[in-house]
């Protein structure tokens, strides 16, 4: 939840235009948190063919009452592996995210079309690269926002 107190130095038929302007402003601001913590995401991605960098995408929803939300998801239409790199998969899966594996399929064997060869393998450790970058750029994405709010309270003071 972001709240936002505007002390009154506008006139009041200001304070009314304001309020009007005021969810489509916070709207762009949770535009810029969205992409902000994708390029988060995306820096912390291991490195890959691209795929999954590429997946990793915004959504930005209207909701009741002027609120907004913004989800941020790997795309499974691009990169269905995503959640696997997050969680870890066999030995090392970890959370609901992860792939387990019951001990008589560990190992396993699969072939990398890449490579044109068969693996075994035990599986991968988590890279945890989607987790808390929200919570971890937080302070940088409230004050996204309350740039936003700024330029368009500025707008009004020079009018």
């Amino acid at each position: 939840m972001f709240s936002y107190t505007i002390k009154n130095k506008y006139k009041n038929k200001k304070i009314n235009e304001i309020i009007k302007k005021l969810p489509t402003t916070v709207r762009l601001g949770m535009i810029d948190v969205g992409n902000n913590v994708k390029e988060l995401i995306v820096n912390a991605v291991p490195i890959d063919t691209g795929r999954l960098k590429e997946s990793i995408s915004v959504t930005i929803q209207s909701l009741a009452d002027n609120k907004t939300q913004t989800r941020i998801f790997s795309d499974i239409t691009i990169a269905e592996y995503g959640i696997w790199v997050n969680y870890g998969t066999g030995l090392y899966a970890e959370g609901e995210g992860g792939s387990k594996r019951s001990s008589d399929q560990i190992p396993w064997v699969y072939f990398n079309e890449s490579k044109g060869k068969f693996f075994s393998t035990k599986g991968i450790k988590a890279t945890h690269f989607f987790d808390d970058k929200g919570f971890l750029s937080r302070q940088g994405n409230i004050n996204l926002i309350n740039e936003k709010i700024k330029e368009m309270l500025h707008e009004f003071s020079v009018k």
